[in-house]
């Protein structure tokens, strides 16, 4: 028989990155966060999230999550929709 699971519950802090640096470096801020020790730049243009993976490309549109275990991720933003909704 299948067995069916349904996914947990979790919160989780998230920011739509636009492309500007700035912003994003004003929600590191605000989440009292290490700016310096999660993005890489060593691509100009397209600045990268240390992940516990490796580095993970942050095109615009997409969203960093904080999970509760303090990890940052990258997330297509249609893919954040159908995961996530505003509490």
């Amino acid at each position: 028989m299948p067995q069916f699971r349904k996914k947990r519950t979790i919160t989780v802090e998230a920011f739509l990155y636009s492309g500007y640096l700035r912003f994003l470096r004003l929600w590191f801020e605000d989440i009292g966060a290490g700016y310096a020790e999660t993005i890489d730049h060593s691509h100009p243009l397209h600045p990268s999230i240390i992940t516990p993976k490796g580095l993970v490309g942050l095109p615009r549109g997409h969203y960093i999550i904080r999970k509760a275990n303090g990890k940052f991720y990258s997330c297509p933003a249609d893919v954040f929709h159908e995961l996530y909704e505003q509490t």
